[in-house]
């Protein structure tokens, strides 16, 4: 159970930073931003987010981010889930898979939620280059999907190899 502690206490010191970088990094390129705002003529925000709407639809919005601010964020919020997601899977690892002297499998339950935060981070990406469709997302899934059952049948040939 110590190990669901120490995951969910790194989620919320990961959120705290994360939320400090949103709240004082933009992951945007301002200047170039600006602008490209006054160029087109763009005064109200209704106008300003109607274009980047735009962009990110022709997936023209790399243009417009500032990639160390966004990699940053992107890293952090991914440490939350990674962090989160091993918290909850070690709670129900050891609550329901496990003998009661057992502990969880902890570098099982940050890999998988590491591979869920990439996977999360794999769509937006994806939508960021207006690449997110069906054709798009169902290889994505299927490949996460495979690196884990790949990794999976190694770990457990490991341990019979063990024994």
């Amino acid at each position: 159970m110590k190990y669901t502690w120490i995951f969910l206490i790194l989620a919320f010191f990961f959120a705290y930073i994360s939320s400090f970088l949103i709240r004082t990094q933009t992951p945007w390129n301002k200047g170039k931003l600006n602008e490209e705002l006054a160029g087109e003529g763009i005064v109200s925000n209704e106008k300003a987010i109607d274009y980047i709407d735009e962009t990110i639809e022709l997936g023209l919005v790399w243009d417009y981010i500032n990639i160390r601010s966004f990699l940053l964020l992107s890293i952090t919020i991914g440490l939350v889930i990674s962090c989160a997601f091993g918290s909850v899977h070690s709670f129900i690892d050891k609550l329901f898979f496990k003998k009661f002297y057992e502990e969880a499998d902890w570098k099982l339950a940050f890999r998988r939620g590491s591979e869920i935060s990439l996977l999360i981070f794999s769509l937006v990406i994806l939508r960021l280059m207006a690449g997110l469709t069906i054709f798009t997302v169902i290889p994505v899934f299927l490949l996460f999907i495979i690196i884990e059952y790949y990794l999976t049948s190694v770990s457990i040939s490991k341990e019979k190899k063990a024994v």
